[in-house]
């Protein structure tokens, strides 16, 4: 990839220069195309260290690999890439956005021989880390804000909580697999993995097998695997293990039957009833029983080694073992017998007999060669840009990776590290192979790729809006925002519905679901109204502070005083920016992705750039379109960052002393490197020619720009 700008693109004729941008920052995006076909608070929970000299043991092993990898081709490693390729590769990489300015420039004055290390380090430990981390599991999971008819928020808020504690894999993916109790209540959103799939249990075990073993079963659903050794009754087998499942719990108040009395008698208005449904339906939403391990094959099941409606026995789907003993309790003669609903699954008088407990210890064994690989494969693909296997969820028995050596290395390092992520992408990051010049997926087939560098991919939907927001906004990672699709009744969120019901009579609860949302503030304010009532005081001081200073601004003016309108004038600079900061904190628009409604509403920046839809496993995509070319050039730079005198961009152009210090600062803020010495003097020149609106139309230049929009 060039790192010159075409001089063409900065020529003299500025009322030309959009027609010529436009056509080369479209053909920028097809260039490589075939690169890729593929609230809580506080920072990042701090990376527990090794010892650097073990973690760069295990990096050099890598790159020992790689390279027996390449001489066994006969291909030479790319040359290693400068400080400047890789302040932009890493932050982007790990962090999912640019750095910033100041950032950057920090990055690139130190001295320190060690200086990547402790960068790559300190990004591990970034909230920047838990916000990309959480992307991509958003996108693995299928997070999203809104789960059948409860907000998302719980199952978002364990993920992130996760990420941010640095809690080993195995144990995440373990508290998923056992989650139980009340969605609703604080700490129990590892129930949202189970409600994702609400009442869909054979769906829910190929999603997992998918995921966290990288096998597809679902072929196996309805008959024998026709290209993989599953058959239909070992899918059935698998789905065992959560047999006995319910997806129902009982309310958090007391005396819930009186409640039901009420409205079977009709003793309630229908405004309230329907208040009453509106409130408490999140409220009986959860996952109990440990499972039964025993599931029943479909009614016309036609394979020979079973029988339509047998009751099969729990057995893992590789080595064929009975983890647990399922149990059926005699059902006594007494009472009437229950008509059998055709879609009833459910086995009458299966016990529960902690089958998921033994299920998920199972799966996250470290002698479960398949889970390790699968997320070592994962984290690898994640930092490289190609799996050492592809794709990254259909192993089968034939499955051979690009470098087996490596494979298998990296496989035992993932238990080796007790399933520690942030240590197994500490050792990638800080390996020779992954600081070496990007390749083009062309040159080799993403099955066989050598990894003489990592693979030249685009920025993710994610990465990219991320990356606008820290040219927009100060401190981009701190700023959060409430999440408002987790409100669920007159302003209270699922949480504040639990806690404020649990322990409340029939009574209590009715005149509750009766109170408007301006008299359940009264009784209940919270933390977000406070903050709101506080931006709104500061707000008003700093409009009379402003109005002021213009009018001192103008007084000066008329009296020809301009060392004192200077002087007012820096002032005036120095609140606007000071309140620019505080202003729209909790926006819905100024955060990054993870802050965001997931997935993002339709036509949102982030889908146009494709972010999942959160739908299908992995469903974001990283292909050019033409859609995102227009959502670029047609007004969003122009109107968001290069027009607006108050974002982060404008205000680094504007500290600067110099043309050329400007120019150098909008390179170092959006490509992360200093132009070379022609792009400075075309810029100069242009600058020299048109003045002050040259910085937007250099802005919008680099921002569309396919440098800008790759990571090398």
């Amino acid at each position: 990839m060039k790192r010159i700008l075409k001089p063409s693109l900065a020529g003299g004729y500025l009322q030309h220069r959009r027609i010529l941008i436009a056509f080369l920052g479209f053909v920028g995006l097809g260039i490589f195309s075939g690169a890729l076909s593929a609230n809580e608070n506080g920072k990042g929970a701090s990376v527990t260290l090794r010892p650097i000299s073990e973690t760069l043991s295990v990096s050099r092993k890598i790159d020992e690999l790689v390279a027996a990898g390449l001489k066994k081709r006969n291909l030479q490693a790319n040359d290693p890439i400068s400080d400047e390729v890789f302040v932009r590769r890493v932050y982007l990489d790990i962090a999912g956005r640019i750095p910033s300015y100041a950032e950057t420039v920090e990055f690139l004055e130190e001295s320190s021989g060690n200086k990547r290390q402790h960068l790559i380090d300190q990004l591990l430990d970034s909230k920047g880390f838990v916000s990309h981390q959480f992307n991509y599991f958003a996108d693995l999971l299928r997070i999203k804000s809104r789960l059948r008819n409860v907000p998302g928020q719980p199952f978002i808020d364990f993920v992130k909580k996760s990420i941010r504690e640095n809690r080993p894999y195995d144990q995440f993916v373990r508290d998923m697999l056992t989650a139980s109790g009340n969605y609703a209540e604080r700490g129990h959103g590892a129930v949202g993995y189970y409600l994702r799939d609400f009442g869909m249990p054979e769906d829910n075990m190929s999603n997992t097998v998918r995921i966290f073993l990288g096998t597809r079963l679902e072929c196996a659903q309805c008959h024998d695997h026709p290209f993989d050794v599953w058959t239909q009754k070992d899918y059935f087998e698998m789905v065992a293990f959560t047999g006995g499942v319910m997806m129902r719990v009982d309310p958090p108040f007391e005396n819930a039957n009186e409640l039901r009395q009420m409205q079977r008698k009709g003793q309630l208005p229908e405004e309230t009833r329907r208040n009453l449904q509106r409130m408490l339906r999140p409220l009986s939403y959860g996952v109990q029983g440990s499972g039964t391990g025993l599931a029943r094959l479909p009614k016309d099941y036609q394979e020979a080694d079973g029988e339509p409606n047998e009751i099969v026995k729990a057995r893992t789907m590789f080595e064929k073992k009975e983890l647990v003993e399922p149990v059926i309790a005699e059902v006594g003669k007494k009472g009437k017998k229950r008509r059998q609903n055709p879609r009833d699954r459910g086995i009458t008088g299966a016990k529960q007999v902690n089958s998921r407990e033994a299920y998920a210890e199972w799966m996250t064994s470290a002698e479960n060669p398949r889970f390790s690989t699968v997320i070592a494969n994962r984290m690898w693909k994640r930092a490289m840009g190609v799996g050492l296997i592809e794709p990254v969820d259909i192993l089968t028995d034939e499955t051979v990776p690009s470098n087996p050596e490596l494979m298998n290395y990296l496989s035992s390092q993932m238990v080796e590290m007790n399933f520690d992520l942030k240590q197994f992408l500490r050792a990638v990051y800080n390996s020779h192979t992954y600081q070496r010049s990007a390749s083009v997926s062309d040159d080799e087939e993403l099955t066989e790729f050598s990894f003489r560098g990592p693979l030249l991919r685009r920025l993710t939907g994610e990465q990219l809006w991320d990356s606008l927001m820290t040219l927009a906004v100060d401190k981009i990672d701190d700023r959060s925002v409430v999440n408002l699709y987790n409100r669920q009744y007159q302003g209270m969120d699922i949480y504040e519905i639990y806690e404020t019901t649990k322990g409340m009579s029939a009574d209590e609860i009715v005149e509750l679901a009766n109170m408007s949302k301006e008299e359940i503030r009264k009784k209940q304010r919270s933390e977000y109204d406070k903050q709101q009532a506080k931006l709104n005081a500061e707000r008003k001081q700093a409009a009379a502070e402003y109005k002021s200073l213009q009018k001192k601004i103008q007084k000066a003016r008329q009296e020809k005083d301009y060392a004192t309108q200077k002087k007012l004038k820096a002032q005036l600079i120095e609140l606007v920016q000071k309140n620019r900061k505080k202003s729209g904190r909790n926006s819905r628009d100024m955060v990054r992705a993870s802050e965001m409604s997931s997935p993002a509403r339709p036509g949102h920046l982030v889908r146009e750039f494709g972010q999942s839809d959160r739908e299908q496993i992995e469903n974001s995509n990283s292909e050019p379109a033409v859609t995102q070319v227009l959502s670029l050039m047609n007004g969003y730079i122009e109107t968001r960052i290069a027009s607006n005198p108050n974002t982060q961009l404008m205000i680094n152009i504007q500290n600067q002393p110099s043309t050329e210090a400007k120019i150098d600062a909008v390179f170092l803020s959006i490509l992360n490197r200093r132009p070379t010495v022609e792009e400075r003097e075309t810029w100069k020149g242009e600058a020299a020619k048109y003045g002050k609106t040259v910085a937007a139309d250099l802005i919008w230049t680099l921002v569309n720009n396919s440098e800008f929009l790759f990571i090398q």
